[in-house]
């Protein structure tokens, strides 16, 4: 009975449905015949553009909303109506707009509309009636006095890094954002409140902006963090909607005018090295900043490890450069990456402190074992006996071949010239870092291309057997290149010039006299220190300048104290100029260096020559009474 009944429910439901969905399709498609047809080519109208009259109205006054309706489609509108709101409130009021054809011009449609009461801004809307979707809207002002508004947009310097004392120049920005034109107005710029010269703004127009340039002069532009202002109509000669708004400040921060050390460039001699042979580093310094730099530092390194200590550097002007040497002896071969680094520990403030390295690589080949070491110099100059006449070859003489170990070199320095048999030749240091200060000689032999090479020792040279006699102040080796210039044979009338310090000279404790003080030559000959004259040229303020003369180059030391002669002139102590020997019979006598040299010279010199004279006397009248005597 339960099933029949439940049969009979779903037979009811069933017809239920068959009887709905026949009344539910005509509704459907009723629904869907009202959208408006669309096939890409709409016939409804849209809003181009809203206007009203006068632009800026005052309160109460009457204006005119113009709205401007366009037909896109291909086919004519429908008569549809134009809806206005007001700050969003419908105000009722609507305006018809007509069938438009497709194509024609925008359709003007007019409504009058009241101005509010008060001042300020309004926003009307305008849309087509049941679209509210297409729809335009406008901001208007209500304003009781049309004025125009100055103000300044923004102030831009024309550099991010301004300097101490040197002009800025700026570009202001100034608009008119208010209602009506401005006319030609003035703006005065202020740096830390003290005013500067006026700028001209000319005429704009409502909403205008333009572009104006004033410059701080270098007397203006100081040091530190500065307020630059600039007033637009400084003078409150425009009247304006709102004068609350027509200054701009912005802070300046200046830097001081700094120097900017820099390498320059690097290079080395001999440009091909060798394991084992002196390496020249020249690094050239120059000062690319806007002032002189202070003293400073040079400092390099070799593969990262620094190498040769500190290379003083002089203070630099703007744009002056100068060089430093510093010396490395490779002990293997391959590349090795060489940096030299100018104000090391950043002591200096610069502009820059990002270039003060310089970075190169130096590739030393193997040591040539083909040396020839028992040829000091494949060139020569004869001269022909009796003729003055004389011919050369050359060769160069350049290399630096010097046999002292780097470690035992506390400073070096180098000078290349052309060496010509005959001419008169003086290599001046003028680096300073040497106690040398130059060298002369008249050359005898030919060499062309001569570097030589002054080498300020740590201690005694390795390559002499004994220590100088005397009060050392210091010991250094001179080389004339490396084929035998700095010999006897191939200089004559050779110099030296050098520096000793006042401040060693002066040491109470020492008991030195100026007077004393000598330079020695080493003898390799015969393994002794041979004292040269020497003579004071000079000082200053810290140094005492002296000569020696010199019959070649090689290990020298400055040395000062005084020495005694035995009654035969044999050397018994330590001595300064120990050239000059004392007089026969004279006893002991004390030395007191270049001075006391000279007077002893002058003095021999005097006895020669008075017994060249007496002798001939003493025997003429020795046989004239001989001759009497017979008679």
């Amino acid at each position: 009975m339960k099933m029949k009944a439940d049969f009979l429910n779903s037979i009811i439901s069933i017809l239920l449905i068959i009887l709905i969905i026949p009344g539910l399709i005509p509704g459907v498609v009723s629904a869907a015949d009202e959208q408006p047809e669309d096939d890409g080519n709409s016939t409804y109208p849209i809003l181009e553009e809203i206007s009203t009259d006068p632009k800026y109205p005052t309160p109460d006054s009457v204006v005119t909303i113009t709205v401007l309706v366009k037909n896109t489609g291909n086919a004519a509108s429908y008569p549809t109506s134009v809806i206005y709101t007001i700050d969003g409130v419908d105000s009722g009021d609507r305006e018809g707009v007509s069938s438009i054809d497709p194509g024609v011009e925008p359709v003007k449609i007019l409504h009058l509309w009241n101005a509010p009461h008060e001042e300020g801004t309004v926003t009307i809307t305008a849309y087509i009636e049941n679209t509210p979707e297409i729809q335009i809207s406008k901001d208007v002002k209500v304003v009781e006095n049309q004025l125009p508004d100055l103000s300044i947009e923004n102030i831009v310097p024309k550099t991010s890094s301004p300097q101490e004392g040197k002009s800025l120049d700026f570009t202001v920005r100034v608009k008119n954002q208010g209602i009506s034109p401005s006319g030609a107005a003035l703006a005065k710029y202020y740096v830390n409140e003290n005013p500067g010269q006026d700028i001209n703004i000319p005429s704009l127009s409502e909403g205008e902006s333009t572009n104006v340039a004033f410059s701080l002069t270098p007397d203006q532009v100081k040091v530190g963090s500065m307020q630059v202002k600039v007033v637009v109509d400084s003078g409150n000669a425009v009247s304006e909607s709102n004068e609350a708004n027509n200054e701009l400040t912005i802070p300046i921060s200046v830097k001081a005018l700094l120097p900017d050390l820099t390498i320059a460039s690097l290079s080395w001699s001999p440009e091909t090295p060798k394991v084992g042979e002196n390496i020249a580093f020249i690094a050239a310094i120059k000062n690319s900043g806007s002032v002189a730099s202070p003293i400073s530092k040079l400092k390099y390194s070799i593969n990262g490890t620094s190498e040769g200590g500190e290379i003083p550097v002089p203070a630099l002007a703007v744009g002056e450069a100068t060089q430093g040497t510093f010396f490395w002896t490779p002990g293997n071969e391959g590349n090795f990456e060489v940096t030299a680094m100018v104000d090391p520990e950043s002591v200096v403030p610069e502009s820059a402190e990002t270039n003060n390295a310089l970075k190169k690589t130096v590739t030393v080949a193997k040591e040539n074992t083909s040396i020839d070491g028992g040829n000091e110099g494949s060139s020569s100059s004869d001269s022909s006996s009796g003729s003055g006449s004389s011919s050369s070859s050359s060769s160069r003489g350049g290399g630096l071949l010097s046999r002292e170990p780097a470690s035992n070199v506390a400073a070096k320095e180098l000078v290349t010239r052309n060496v010509v048999n005959g001419n008169h030749l003086m290599y001046d240091f003028q680096e300073n870092s040497t106690c040398i200060i130059y060298i002369e000689y008249d050359a005898e032999r030919t060499f062309l291309k001569t570097t030589t090479t002054v080498e300020e020792l740590k201690n005694k040279s390795t390559l002499v057997s004994k220590r100088a006699p005397g009060r050392l102040y210091k010991y250094f080796n001179v080389w004339v290149g490396d084929k035998g210039g700095g010999l006897p044979t191939s200089l004559k009338n050779g110099s030296i010039g050098f520096k000793v310090e006042k401040a060693w000279i002066s040491n109470s404790t020492a008991n030195i006299n100026e007077s004393f003080v000598t330079l020695q030559l080493y003898n390799k000959s015969n393994t002794s220190w041979e004292p040269l004259y020497t003579e004071k040229t000079g000082e200053d303020n810290n140094y005492m300048y002296f000569k020696s003369t010199t019959p070649g180059f090689s290990s020298f030391a400055i040395t000062t104290y005084t020495g005694v002669l035995e009654k035969n002139g044999t050397q018994v102590g330590a001595k300064l100029q120990d050239t000059l020997t004392g007089l026969e019979g004279a006893g002991k006598v004390g030395l007191n260096g270049s001075a006391n040299n000279s007077k002893s010279q002058e003095a021999r010199s005097a006895a020669k020559i008075l017994m060249a004279i007496s002798l001939p006397l003493f025997l003429i009248f020795i046989g004239y009474l001989v001759i009497k005597k017979k008679i």
